[in-house]
């Protein structure tokens, strides 16, 4: 009879990352040389990928002349719509002098796009059946498999040029990615290489056992330690790519932290070998797999900070009463709480709610989580800075317009290094925004230094020279506002942690369940995305207003602690009386409301995570009586 397997739980361990100088300043070439090639292999994937997908639309036109008639059909359509928004609506709105949808000269512009959707439509509808039909007329799994074997020909070492363990990793985001694609109806898309990217290494441990090499998946914390005999390293990991020096204390506060040595590139004599200290702020369980290691190098203005991240299985232990009598209940949301006349402590004056959270016992108080003034205030002097130096970037724009007349911009040049969105803002005439912001022309300086000084002479010398001086005026701005911007989510995202792990920790005290509303929260910022004409308190709000961050974090800390988390459907948790359980569906926006059947008074958001949290447990118990009718018919 063969052992039950062990249930686990995988996790994920983010540190911070410390080097020497100066390679603090100056990181290796052959390292970055390294990430390029990563990137250079994604996009070949993502070639691989198109191709294959044009492959495949061919073939189904090919065998089905009613499906090739319909797609041309819907290819036409797709340049009549495309044209209409380039063209027409571009010369409507230089007309009108305005953007209205319901001034005369635009209204009907708007009106012949939606009438090319609506026929899009339905001849999407119509063509559902004769693609149903070409598939069953040739074969998609040869094409798939040949897709397949071609990918897999990329990510080799002798194709791709990267150690097979990063190859692998970029394979899998590949997969993944592509699946979410297919879901999803999205598309896609090429990386320029801006000098980030990941290491990668896999652990496994070799050992010997009645003659037989076996491989462990994965290993211990203390597994990773190399001991040093004389100059040799004594160590039974299969890869020494990646290993665990000793414990030291760094810094001023005497930082908990260890030394590792990995190996960014090559092998044998020609890898490139590099010391770091990784800051432990907490310690990783005893008994947990660490399966792989991953340092990630990503840019913050013009600077590059580094992590890593440490991939884990940690054993569950069996929870023998899966059954719980309580919850707390979340309900995310974005609300700007009223200024209260009486406050005692400005620091603790807190107008931004996040999220509401309440119980399934009504008797007991729920709470808020928020934002506080402080981050709030700072988030408004950003975005005032920001609206400051996106002037800037518009006075420029008037500037640089009449020169870029006649500019002849090569095949691919706005693909080059990710430049499509900064390129295409500024040289389109069919440029979303108004103005070109500061961010989007501090790039497009840089790039048209770079390539000047590359021998790529595409812009004029008074064009390269205006853009040049700016650059030199303004790169401190730029700094300064990415770094105030890090500095920000940084404190956002703490702040949700402390408030995540406080209430994990009373659930798991008190053996509640978590319970969350699954629900799109991008819909909750108060206003619609790219949205300009607000004022910098409004915009601070709207950036400092993450919902979506803090039931991560609150999911985060649940799995750490092993506490039940479970997501309830949205429908009618905020217009559910929690007292008569009678629906009030002529609820519109309204903070509070009566009950029309019982006369309860609700806080809208506080009766909405009573129903939450009473529906989580529900969902939760019923789902803990099925596994355990299922065990009793195994066992």
């Amino acid at each position: 009879m063969s052992e039950n397997k062990v249930k686990t739980t995988t996790r994920v361990y983010k540190y911070g990352v410390v080097f020497d100088l100066p390679i603090a300043r100056n990181f290796p070439e052959t390292a970055i040389n390294e990430l390029h090639k990563s990137n250079q292999l994604w996009n070949n994937l993502v070639k691989i990928h198109r191709n294959n997908q044009e492959i495949y639309e061919q073939t189904r036109r090919d065998v089905s002349p009613d499906y090739r008639y319909l797609a041309e059909e819907i290819d036409r359509l797709n340049e009549a719509i495309d044209m209409a928004y380039k063209k027409d609506l571009r010369a409507a709105h230089l007309a009108a002098s305005s953007r209205d949808k319901n001034h005369p000269l635009i209204r009907p512009v708007h009106e012949k796009i939606k009438d090319l959707k609506a026929q899009r439509g339905e001849v999407f509808k119509q063509i559902k059946g004769p693609r149903n039909e070409a598939k069953k007329l040739f074969d998609p799994k040869a094409l798939e498999q040949d897709f397949w074997n071609e990918i897999k020909a990329a990510c080799l070492i002798e194709n791709s040029e990267i150690d097979a363990n990063i190859a692998n990793e970029i394979q899998r985001y590949f997969k993944t990615a592509r699946s979410k694609a297919f879901t999803d109806g999205g598309t896609l898309r090429f990386h320029g290489f801006d000098g980030t990217g990941f290491w990668h290494w896999r652990l496994r441990l070799s050992t010997k056992y009645a003659g037989r090499k076996m491989t462990t998946d994965g290993v211990k914390w203390h597994e990773l330690f190399a001991f040093q005999n004389g100059d040799k390293l004594s160590t039974n990991l299969n890869t020494r790519r990646f290993m665990l020096l000793g414990k030291r204390e760094i810094g001023k506060g005497k930082k908990n932290a260890v030394r590792a040595r990995a190996t960014l590139s090559g092998k044998g004599k020609k890898a490139l070998d590099i010391e770091f200290d990784i800051l432990l702020h907490r310690p990783i369980p005893e008994n947990a797999q660490i399966q792989n290691v991953k340092l990630i190098r990503r840019r913050t203005g013009d600077q590059f900070k580094y992590h890593i991240c440490l991939t884990v299985k940690i054993p569950e232990e069996p929870d023998k009463n899966n059954i719980y009598k309580l919850a707390v209940g979340i309900d995310p949301g974005f609300r700007e709480e009223e200024a209260r006349e009486t406050r005692i402590d400005l620091r603790e004056y807190m107008p931004l709610r996040v999220a509401y959270y309440a119980f399934s016992d009504p008797e007991r108080n729920g709470g808020n989580i928020s934002v506080n003034k402080e981050m709030a205030d700072k988030a408004s002097l950003y975005n005032e800075i920001k609206s400051a130096t996106d002037k800037s970037a518009a006075e420029l724009e008037q500037r640089l317009l009449p020169l870029l007349k006649g500019v002849v911009i090569p095949e691919g040049y706005e693909k080059k290094e990710g430049r499509e969105k900064q390129i295409q803002a500024i040289i389109n005439a069919n440029r979303k925004s108004k103005t070109l912001s500061f961010e989007h022309t501090y790039k497009l300086a840089k790039w048209v230094r770079y390539d000047t000084e590359h021998g790529d002479q595409i812009f004029s010398k008074s064009l390269v020279t205006l853009l040049d001086v700016w650059l030199e005026n303004n790169k401190h701005e730029y700094m300064g506002l990415h770094g105030l911007r890090r500095r920000l989510f940084l404190w956002r995202d703490e702040k949700f942690k402390i408030e995540a792990s406080r209430l994990v920790k009373m659930a798991k005290q008190e053996k509640f369940i978590i319970a969350v509303e699954n629900t799109k929260y991008e819909r909750m910022i108060g206003v619609d995305k790219g949205t300009t004409d607000l004022s910098p308190q409004a915009r601070a709000n709207r950036m400092l207003a993450a919902p979506a961050t803090f039931v991560s974090a609150l999911k985060n800390a649940a799995d750490r602690e092993s506490v039940p988390f479970v997501k309830v459907p949205a429908q009618h948790t905020s217009k559910t009386c929690s007292n008569c359980h009678k629906v009030n569906r002529k609820l519109e926006s309204e903070a509070e409301w009566i009950c029309p059947s019982c006369g309860k008074e609700h806080d809208r958001d506080h009766n909405a995570a009573i129903n939450i949290a009473r529906l989580g447990l529900k969902i939760w118990n019923e789902q803990m009586e099925k596994q355990a009718g299922i065990a009793e018919k195994l066992y």
